[in-house]
């Protein structure tokens, strides 16, 4: 599986994922309303990707992740006092980390 950063398409007055996107809708950044998500291995595919579309590492993806928790936190959780309480830099590494590694090998995608 490859790693992308793409915008939602217009489909019939719905927005959805791009139908190219196996599994997407991951970490959401309102600065360029993009997602992260994956698609399959090029040498898995007889269809088109959009060349504008950005294929990370996942040192990529995870940097991006933390880019985005700068300026817009990841809620971890609240205390007894109902206070927010915020990932950690270590917390988004193992959480991206854990998400790209528990994704199923593209051969069991359908």
């Amino acid at each position: 599986m490859q790693i992308v950063e793409y915008r939602k398409h217009l489909v019939n007055k719905e927005v959805i994922d791009p139908e190219w996107v196996i599994k997407g809708g991951y970490f959401y950044d309102r600065d360029n309303d993009t997602y992260m998500g994956f698609v399959l291995e090029s040498s898995e595919r007889n269809y088109y990707i959009p060349d504008t579309v950005t294929h990370l590492t996942q040192e990529e993806a995870i940097q991006r992740v933390k880019n985005i928790h700068v300026t817009y936190p990841w809620l971890k959780s609240k205390d007894e006092n109902l206070n927010r309480v915020y990932k950690t830099e270590e917390e988004i590494v193992t959480w991206v980390t854990r998400i790209i590694e528990e994704l199923p090998d593209s051969a069991n995608m359908y």
